[in-house]
């Protein structure tokens, strides 16, 4: 749900980003190649789990520091702005496509394909929910408002990257096929 939310936040947020309409929209399109080159270089050397928790958090980080030019600089130090939702929707981008390679590996075969389903699910309810984080910045006036967006986007994308932490790795594993390789994996107890 996160993932999806912050993801789809960020890319409808480049309406209100300081600078050319047209150029921000370019931007935030063409930073996709380099979060999909990222994770073809990196997800077998680091891992699923490293790398999406790392991904997460460090979106959720650029876009928190993303808020100190609206708070404290000049109207010079808008473009900070821009360039921490650019950097954040690469990491996002990368966050994103890690949760779907992992969601299937993390499963059975015999449940893989349901799993899969929920997640789309849930990932379109976030998608959903990610245009009413941005209308937060209509509620409230001035500064604060500004910046409301960007900080719930963060604080949720550093939260669920850091629970991810608790979920297994997956990386150089053998697939699962019933829930007897489960158990005897040691992830799951069956009473």
């Amino acid at each position: 749900v996160i993932v999806s939310l912050v993801y789809f936040g960020l890319t409808l947020n480049v309406g209100k980003l300081y600078g050319n309409l047209y150029v921000n929209f370019f931007l935030n399109s063409i930073v996709e190649f380099p979060a999909y080159i990222l994770n073809i270089l990196l997800l077998n050397r680091v891992g699923r789990k490293k790398l999406h928790t790392s991904m997460m958090v460090l979106a959720g980080v650029i876009c928190i520091a993303g808020i100190f030019p609206i708070l404290y600089g000049t109207k010079a130090h808008r473009w900070i702005l821009t360039a921490s939702s650019m950097l954040g929707r690469l990491f996002i981008t990368a966050a994103f496509a890690i949760v779907y390679l992992y969601t299937l590996e993390l499963y059975p075969t015999c449940i893989r394909n349901g799993a899969l389903g929920a997640l789309a699910t849930f990932a379109r309810v976030g998608g959903a929910l990610a245009p009413y984080t941005l209308n937060f910045s209509d509620l409230v006036s001035g500064k604060v408002g500004r910046i409301m967006p960007m900080v719930l986007m963060g604080t949720l994308s550093i939260i669920a990257g850091l629970l991810s932490l608790l979920l297994p790795e997956t990386n150089n594993r053998k697939m699962m096929d019933n829930f007897n390789d489960v158990t005897k994996s040691g992830e799951l107890e069956l009473a």
